[in-house]
């Protein structure tokens, strides 16, 4: 007998006990949205309740209202209890900062929207990545496997995204992005620290600074705060007693 193969076969063995028990174990624990959004709330709450002045059991009542709404509009997509630990993960590691940022946000918000799997197979058409299965990406409006693609690669087939600073120019190479005073619009952007302003690549305002968008702000001050009279530049999202930010959360 081959011991390697042997030891191969029960180690393989082995794992997929594993994944189907922690999958099972899952299904226990987080059986339905219900489960799922009141053990979102208990992690949000944790953190930031505290902060923001409010009570656990107020703080707890509308996040997990807030979670409920965001599987209303995820509804046509199927519930999958195995994803959610990686979401509770990841948003206790979120609103443990004291300055939460945009991509923060958004790699919560990526892990999160994962509970609930669309049915895209790989070739499926799709409009977001959460209409397809598995940790398929949609590009090009088809589910496929995500593969980064470096400059002058090819980048024609669904799944190949350009890496950081280029982009898939006329959807058939990653070419570099714009620099600065150079033309810009949605089909040709500027690289990563300078905005489009009135169709030519311009730096990215400060702390402070009045902005639009998020995508106006320097790297140093990411997040476009608008709960003010004048939205401005900030490093990120502060949780404080009596800010705007906070009612969401009881406080």
């Amino acid at each position: 007998m081959n011991h390697s193969k042997t030891v191969v076969s029960v180690f393989l063995a082995v794992s997929a006990l594993l994944a189907c028990a922690s999958s099972d174990n899952s299904s226990e624990k987080y059986p339905d949205v219900t489960a799922f959004c009141s053990a979102k709330a208990t992690e949000e709450c944790t953190q930031v309740s505290s902060i923001c002045g409010a009570t656990a059991d107020v703080c707890k009542t509308k996040r997990a209202d807030a979670c409920k709404t965001f599987a209303a509009a995820a509804s046509a997509r199927k519930y999958t209890p195995s994803y959610v630990q990686p979401c509770l993960d990841k948003t206790k590691e979120v609103y443990a900062k004291r300055v939460i940022t945009p991509d923060d946000i958004k790699a919560m918000n990526d892990t999160c929207g994962r509970v609930f799997q669309g049915s895209g197979i790989r070739g499926g058409a799709c409009k977001t990545d959460f209409d397809c299965s598995g940790a398929f990406v949609c590009d090009k409006d088809v589910c496929d496997t995500k593969v980064v693609k470096q400059k002058g690669d090819g980048c024609a087939n669904a799944g190949e995204v350009c890496d950081k600073g280029s982009f898939c120019q006329d959807a058939k190479r990653c070419a570099a992005k714009k620099t600065s005073g150079e033309t810009c619009d949605a089909k040709a952007p500027c690289v990563e620290d300078l905005r489009c302003q009135a169709g030519t690549c311009a730096a990215r305002v400060g702390s402070g600074e009045l902005c639009g968008s998020d995508d106006d702000c320097a790297p140093s001050a990411p997040f476009c705060d608008k709960s003010g009279a004048s939205p401005k530049c900030l490093a990120g999202i502060v949780y404080a007693p009596a800010t705007p930010y906070c009612k969401d959360f009881g406080g």
